[in-house]
């Protein structure tokens, strides 16, 4: 069996993963009104750190914390792979023209030169990036390559990243509100997280959770619009629970990914229609983070992790009116419920879509 553990969360909301957790419970946001590049052009509503330029402080303070959560609080690197996941990476290096600096693999490397895996893989894979990257680490383990992977995300929210979104129309005017009659796009994000995934439970000083698997599916339907019929979700969705031995009757809960846009949350409710997962509990963090790229994947896997430790599924913040083409079972406030088996999906730019399983450790 492979298990994650010993995760950490650096995002605006807080500087760990109890303090995100609990700023979470107690319904805070992250998202706040910032100027546009342009005066004349209405405010941003984003997810961003106060302070600038700290971006590997921020990485190195998350994963520092994450192996004090080992047994020995050092792996054995010999056999550990670094899994760096990002959209854009450093990407505000662009704007002192630090070319070099800005590249996927300049931080994979810098990170490497910190933390001395064995290997160290760069994946980019638009907004699933996080989740593969566990799907990566899953399948590396299982096929007994390495023992363990240090798995980190991590994204900046640039004036590059904010109006380049802009130009697609997909940013919303106000606070987003995921799977809402009323959602008119995104609120961007920017965070870190790590994790820890092994073969060796002991490893972890606190129970970790089951990593069962999971899998991924390209929809091929345009470099920026999901699939109108959720064909590719539906695809890695299915396939996750394939591989996991498990049956929609079997999943008490899904952390989706809930952009608030109209026809992600369309296209995702679809899928999930398809699914016959309808009844299931659904919500979307992008209310409390923003769509922090990336890193979403991870960070949105790490909540879920704690909602499951805890029984406790956070409500949508931002929901008022549920109105999604096909009925899922989507609320505002926070629930309590047993949750043992859950799912965790995200989508991207590309056509591409992902899905990983995880359960409750006994």
């Amino acid at each position: 069996m492979i298990y994650i553990g010993a995760g950490n969360i650096y995002s605006p909301l807080g500087k760990s993963l109890s303090e995100n957790w609990e700023n979470l419970l107690a319904g805070k946001t992250a998202i706040r009104p910032y100027s546009s590049l342009k005066p004349e052009d209405p405010p941003l509503y984003l997810s961003r750190f106060e302070e600038k330029g700290n971006f590997y402080t921020r990485i190195f303070d998350c994963i520092d914390t994450t192996l004090l959560s080992l047994v020995g609080q050092e792996p054995d690197w010999s056999k550990t792979v670094l899994i760096f996941s990002s959209t854009k990476a450093d990407i505000e290096q662009l704007e002192s023209r630090n070319i070099e600096q800005s590249l996927l693999d300049y931080t994979c490397t810098k990170l490497q030169e910190k933390y001395p895996a064995k290997t160290a893989i760069t994946v980019s894979n638009a907004c699933i990036s996080g989740i593969t990257a566990l799907l990566l680490a899953h399948d590396l383990i299982k096929t007994g390559q390495y023992e363990n992977a240090l798995v980190v995300a991590a994204d900046n929210c640039s004036t590059f990243v904010s109006e380049g979104f802009k130009s697609f129309y997909a940013i919303a005017s106000d606070f987003c509100k995921p799977y809402d009659t009323n959602r008119q796009g995104i609120n961007l994000g920017e965070g870190v997280a790590s994790a820890f995934v092994s073969s060796d439970r002991n490893i972890f000083t606190n129970t970790p959770t089951a990593l069962l698997g999971g899998a991924s599916a390209n929809d091929a339907n345009h470099i920026s619009g999901p699939s109108r019929t959720g064909e590719g979700l539906f695809r890695a969705t299915k396939r996750a629970l394939e591989y996991a031995g498990k049956s929609p009757e079997q999943i008490d809960y899904i952390s989706a990914h809930g952009t608030a846009t109209r026809y992600n949350d369309d296209m995702e409710s679809m899928a999930i229609d398809r699914l016959n997962l309808n009844e299931v509990p659904v919500n979307s963090l992008k209310g409390y983070f923003g769509h922090t790229l990336g890193a979403a994947g991870l960070i949105e896997t790490l909540v879920t992790i704690e909602q499951m430790n805890t029984n406790l599924i956070l409500g949508t913040k931002g929901l008022e009116n549920p109105g999604t083409v096909k009925p899922i079972n989507v609320f505002p406030d926070t629930i309590e419920k047993h949750l043992n088996t859950v799912l965790k999906s995200g989508s991207g730019f590309g056509g591409c879509n992902a899905a990983i399983v995880l359960e409750k450790l006994k």
